[in-house]
Order: structure tokens, then sequence, then C-alpha cells
């Protein structure tokens, strides 16, 4: 079951740093006490308050997604976990936004890529999250030019996706895209997408990068120690499209353009020749190359001296002379 003890205090103190942050946002300059319309600015305080236990309580799951976590400090599978969390190297730019809930207590088990619904720069992505009266963060932005910028790290739970159990499992991605569906992102950031999530599996020792295409698959899957799975803001959000039409259909092509650069091909070194003279095989084919002397398939190339040249290429004419021999000893 859910550690509530643990999510109240949480939701708690976010509700309680969500109330100071508005009274001081609302607090004109140079104002002196007796000027300041304390009625206005602490019922808004309160109803920012009475806002953030609200998006707490729109996040908690259903009850068998509950069940993956068996402790705060489990893992879905019921294994401890003692994961490090770093950040990524790629950031160009860093504002850390206060609103998030800080460090997770759910490891890490899945990447939410979003659209920023409008051309965006990780400067401006910054001022943006930077409020405390938007509620909002991303672990990362990109930026229309590709930069990546970081607004809250790692190891803590930002407010992006509106489940409160995937941000505690995911690291959030805004992308800059167009402003209209299918809220296209250009190459430039799109391919910074794909390091980003690369770096975010190599640093967290994931080889593989999952899209599984149902949020109901994709919620009870519990992944491997070295997977990742891909979900969506739309899943949590009725009224939201994120990431839209444009990467909404491209996430499988992510997942395995991602996958098959965390695992690249192992090219095979090449068969060192024959050692010695060309008369002495190999360890691992010495069986058969004294077979094939012991019953004149292989005969060497003079009949004076034994010289059966082991490091040559064979040609078509002594391949067919040896396997006439091969097929005569029957």
């Amino acid at each position: 079951m859910r550690n509530w003890k643990l999510w109240f205090k949480c939701a708690g103190i976010r509700a309680i740093k969500t109330f100071a942050q508005t009274v001081v946002a609302m607090l004109p300059a140079a104002a002196m006490i007796s000027e300041v319309n304390w009625i206005a600015v602490l019922s808004t305080a309160a109803l920012a308050a009475i806002a953030s236990l609200a998006t707490s309580l729109a996040g908690i799951p259903e009850e068998h997604i509950a069940e993956e976590g068996k402790s705060s400090r489990h893992d879905p599978g019921g294994k401890e976990t003692n994961m490090k969390y770093t950040n990524s190297p790629l950031v160009s730019h860093v504002n850390l936004s206060p609103n998030h809930s800080g460090p997770r207590i759910y490891p890490l088990t899945r990447i939410t890529i979003h659209c920023t619904a409008g051309r965006a720069s990780v400067e401006g992505l910054g001022t943006i999250f930077a409020d405390p009266a938007r509620q909002a963060s991303s672990q990362y932005g990109i930026g229309e030019d590709g930069r990546v910028g970081m607004y809250v790290e790692e190891k803590n739970r930002c407010w992006c996706s509106s489940s409160y159990d995937n941000d505690e499992r995911a690291i959030c991605i805004e992308v800059s895209s167009e402003a209209y569906e299918p809220f296209a992102v250009n190459d430039v950031a799109y391919a910074s997408l794909i390091d980003l999530c690369v770096d975010i599996c190599q640093r967290n020792g994931k080889k593989r990068l999952l899209w599984l295409g149902d949020k109901d698959a994709t919620l009870m899957y519990k992944p491997k120690e070295d997977e990742l799975v891909i979900s969506c803001h739309r899943w949590f959000a009725l009224n939201k499209s994120c990431p839209g039409e444009w990467l909404f259909e491209r996430l499988g092509e992510i997942a395995s353009i991602i996958t098959s650069r965390l695992n690249p091909p192992v090219e095979k070194a090449p068969k060192s020749p024959a050692p010695g003279d060309g008369n002495t095989p190999h360890e691992w084919a010495e069986e058969a190359f004294r077979w094939a002397v012991k019953n004149g398939i292989l005969r060497g190339s003079s009949a004076e001296k034994a010289d059966y040249r082991l490091s040559d290429p064979v040609t078509r004419e002594e391949f067919v002379t040896m396997l006439f021999r091969a097929l005569d000893q029957k």
C-alpha cells in the first residue's frame, strides 16, 4: 500500500510553500503594511494552497497502480532501490524552479515527453517555471534552437503531467513545438530530444526505452532494472492532447532509435591468420585439420613438402577438389 503518512507530509509541505510563495508574489513593492489588502492577499494564497492539495489528490493513482510500490523506497518489483541521481551534462541553461515536491519516493521508471504548444526558448521556459503561481515545472526543456534547459533536478519530483504518481516515476521533458496541432517539432529540437533521452538512460543504467502505445499497458507494466517506458500527459488530463499528434505518432520511432543507440552492434574482430608457417592450425581447427590430412582431403601444394597454406584464400577449384575427395572417402 502507499505510504500515506509520507504522502500527506509532502502534500502539506507543498501547500504551505505554495501559500507562502503566493503571499510574497502578491505583496506590492515599497508598500507600507497598512496599505496591503490583507484580505485579498490571504484569501488568494489560501485558494492557491487548496489548489495545490487538490492537484495532489487528483494525482492519487488507482489501487492497482499504488500496489506497484511496496514501500516508499522500493521499486515496482519489491526490491530495495538506492538510486543516485545525477543531472544531464547536455544542459546549457539552469533556472531551478520552486515548483517541485522534493526527493522522489519511487524509483525512475518512465520518461514523459511534452510539447510546449508554442515555440519556446530554454530561458522562456525557465521564466514560466520560476513563477510559483504557475504550479508547473519539468526536469528539462528543449528550445527551438536545440539547447537544453534544466528546471528541476532529476532527484526531485516535478509538476508536469497532471499525475502525482507519474511525476514521481518520470523524468519530464518539454520540447519546443508549433502552437497548433499537430504541434510539430523542428529537426534540431527533435535531435536534441533523442540525445537527451539517450543520456538519461545511460546515466541511470538503462539499456531499453519502451513505447507500449497504451495507457493501461504502460501503467501496469513493471519495467526491468535496465528499462524505462514512455508515458503521456494526455493520459492523465482529459483536456490535454500533449505531446501533440506529431510527437505522439513518433514515440515508437523515438523508443526504437534510443534503444538502438544504447545497444550499438558489436563488431566481431577478424580472425587472425594461422600461426607459424601456415601449416599449423589454430587450436579450434586442429581436430578438423588432422582429420582432413589423414583422409587425404587436404594434401598440401607440394609433393616434396607438406605446404597446406592455411592462411590463403580457397579458390572454387580447390574447394570442389577437396569436396570431391571428401565424398570419395564414403
